[in-house]
Parts: structure tokens; C-alpha cells; sequence
């Protein structure tokens, strides 16, 4: 032992020098219990991802059919943040209660395809975006004037509840 200013305990040579093998196995036991923590870690991760990209995919579809079919304004208020901002069909972006209100007052009603594949990544925890793509009808035009967008909704957690906090429909040329 050494003493100085504060106590130091300084390990004799004896105590440094260790058999390789102990170190070997020391090595292996904390690599073993490493990767069974990742593992369970990431079960866990997935399983829950899992379950919120359910939920993303479902808010995303409930939006289309708000948005879009039942033109519902409650719907709508419930899936958009009060801090989100909202691109349209016309490139305009629009806050919550403009965005709401553009949806009400549209004399274009439109048929749509089923929105079937639905891309989320996540970022973290609490942010996500959703990307895909939608065939838009105006009601009694022809197929000809069908119009595809891909569309991406940002989505973040808001008091536990996945919220829309912006979206960007993008046209894509035939």
C-alpha cells in the first residue's frame, strides 16, 4: 500500500499476474452474457416496434379515409397534431384547422384505390414516417384522369398517442 494525499491501494505484482486460462474464461462468460442480453434486448425492441408500426400503419389508413372518403372532421382532429403542418393534394402546406377545413369545404369527391403496401421506419421511439403510394379517382371521371401520389406522413408520439405531425403527397408522373 501506498499512502499520499488520499488513500490509494496499489495491487501487488501477485495480485496483477492471473492464471491466462481464468482470463480466457472470465472473457467468454462476459462475451456469453453480453449476447444474451443484446438478444433479449432486441426482442423486445422488435416486439414493440412491431406493435407500433401497426399502429402507424392503421392511423395511416384511418387518415386516408378521412381525409380523403368520409372528408371526417373529428376523425381528422384526433389524427393531426395541433404543432403539425400539412401539405395538400395542391401543394399548399396548411396548419391543423386550415388543413381540417380545406378537407370540409373541397367540392372534389374522389374514389381510391386500397392503400395495401405501407412502409414505416422509425426514428427512435417516438418519430416515424410512413411512405406509399395512392391511386386517386375524381367520383364519375375516367380512369384516365386517375392520379398517383406517394405520400409520406410524419408521425410522432404526443401523450402516449401516435400523432400525425406532417404529411407530403408527392405526384408522380404516368
Amino acid at each position: 500500500m501506498e499512502f499520499g494525499n488520499a488513500l490509494r491501494i496499489v495491487p501487488t505484482p501477485d495480485e496483477t499476474q492471473q492464471h491466462p486460462m481464468k482470463n480466457d474464461i472470465k472473457m467468454k462468460r462476459d462475451t456469453v452474457i453480453l449476447v444474451v442480453l443484446l438478444t433479449l434486448g432486441s426482442f423486445s425492441s422488435n416486439a414493440q416496434s412491431s406493435k407500433s408500426e401497426k399502429v402507424i400503419v392503421d392511423r395511416s389508413r384511418l387518415f386516408n379515409q378521412a381525409f380523403l372518403e368520409r372528408r371526417d372532421s373529428m376523425m381528422l382532429n384526433d389524427l393531426l397534431s395541433v404543432k403539425g403542418l400539412f401539405g395538400n393534394f395542391e401543394n399548399y402546406i396548411q396548419a391543423k384547422a386550415s388543413s381540417i377545413r380545406t378537407v370540409l369545404e373541397s367540392k372534389i369527391a374522389y374514389d381510391t384505390k386500397p392503400v395495401e403496401d405501407i412502409t414505416v421506419v422509425f426514428g427512435g421511439k417516438s418519430s416515424a414516417v410512413s411512405v406509399y403510394i395512392l391511386e386517386m379517382i375524381p367520383v364519375g371521371a375516367d380512369k384516365e384522369l386517375s392520379k398517383k401520389y406517394r405520400v409520406m406522413l410524419f408521425w410522432a408520439k404526443e401523450k402516449g398517442k401516435w400523432k400525425l405531425l406532417g404529411s407530403q403527397p408527392v405526384y408522380l408522373e404516368k
